[in-house]
């Protein structure tokens, strides 16, 4: 990318000028759909305090939100085979998440009918979805199948099928909605593949995974992955090769996007990094570059044909995306 001059820096309160300025500085063509701009309409408010201590509040989300909005539960890989399951809660509510057959998933009420106890505790895989108390069991299309001393209880199976969620999924991911008469997922999505045409999510998958209990409100630890601004106090590494402060936030109805640009040094940067420097920044370490650049080639990465530096190994992933290898030592 070209470079551009920090003095036509434009303030954070205007990002989207400054973004504009940098793709009409790249040296390659940047797609339309990067250069869209869809601000928050009415421009900044200012969040009550209460929205994220008060339980009345707290009740209205439940109610009006996690009762009624699709909300990604799982990713595929995680459930692969018929009778692979996965727990899933949100408030007070807690779902089975199942795969029923190569191409089917569905989603119940963790809970068995009879005295209410949770029927699966953690994930794993099933063949029927038997409660650990009285024994009580269901297939996983959610018909009851067993009943312990049935001539004990008048029951009509029909009326005793578990109680199911809507399952949609996207990109790889696996969305539940508690509310059967919401728009199906899609509709709820709208027109969110244009941003992932380059990016196919269904293509990946997780390779590791940390869970954290953290005691505070939803809200504030989600906007924490939201917004750049943190990074000067929490990630000051990433100065040297981020515009930070130039991130934009769009918004499309049910979904939003915060998108920036690197190879930028942010106003809060102590130095100012040359275009090798800002590559180790954005890049891997290693003592052994050409092993490094051997072992990514296995994994079917390419070379990249801009090689701007002989100590540093410009990559690009299956994808095409760029990345790079460095030796420890620069």
């Amino acid at each position: 990318m070209n470079k551009v001059d920090r003095s036509l820096h434009v303030p954070a309160v205007d990002p989207d000028a400054f973004y504009e300025r940098v793709c009409k500085a790249d040296s390659r063509p940047v797609p339309e759909v990067l250069r869209e701009s869809h601000p928050f309409p009415g421009g900044q408010v200012t969040v009550p305090v209460e929205r994220y201590t008060s339980r009345e509040y707290h009740n209205l989300e439940v109610e009006r939100l996690w009762k009624k909005c699709w909300q990604m539960a799982c990713r595929e890989e995680e459930i692969p085979q018929i009778g692979d399951t996965h727990v899933y809660e949100i408030a007070s509510m807690k779902f089975i998440i199942v795969r029923t057959s190569p191409t089917k998933i569905k989603a119940y009420a963790n809970s068995c009918l009879h005295r209410g106890r949770q029927l699966v505790d953690c994930d794993g895989r099933h063949s029927e979805l038997r409660c650990p108390f009285h024994g009580f069991g269901w297939d996983l299309e959610g018909r009851l199948a067993k009943i312990p001393g049935a001539w004990d209880f008048e029951i009509d199976p029909e009326t005793w099928r578990l109680p199911e969620a809507q399952v949609g999924t996207w990109g790889g991911f696996v969305f539940i909605n508690p509310d059967l008469k919401a728009a199906p997922l899609s509709d709820f999505l709208g027109d969110i593949d244009k941003h992932y045409a380059r990016y196919p999510l269904q293509d990946r998958y997780i390779s590791g995974h940390a869970a954290k209990v953290v005691p505070t409100n939803w809200k504030a630890a989600q906007e924490a992955f939201m917004e750049a601004f943190h990074v000067q106090g929490t990630h000051p590494q990433l100065l040297p090769q981020s515009a930070n402060t130039d991130y934009k936030y769009d918004c499309y109805g049910n979904y939003a996007r915060a998108i920036g640009v690197n190879f930028i040094p942010s106003i809060w940067a102590s130095e100012n990094p040359n275009e090798q420097q800002m590559m180790v920044h954005m890049g891997f370490a290693t003592d052994d570059v050409d092993a490094a650049v051997a072992f990514a080639t296995e994994l079917g990465a390419t070379a990249s044909a801009h090689q701007p530096q002989p100590n540093v190994r410009v990559m690009l992933d299956p994808a095409g995306h760029p990345f790079c290898l460095f030796r420890g030592a620069t």
